[in-house]
């Protein structure tokens, strides 16, 4: 129901909901795969000890 009056979601512009979800979920979890994988990837430096304090 658009200004009180009812409509045809598709002409309307409408989003569909269930749409919009999956894509945030497929979003989510790209970003998290990407993040593990590259915590996983980077060699990460141990620090330097100093031989006197």
């Amino acid at each position: 129901m658009v200004g009180r009056a009812w409509v045809d979601a598709g002409t309307a512009g409408l989003v569909d909901p269930l749409g919009v979800t999956l894509t945030a979920l497929e979003t989510g979890v790209s970003a998290a795969t990407m993040a593990l994988t590259t915590d996983v990837l980077v060699r990460h430096r141990r620090p330097e000890i100093a031989a006197e304090p």
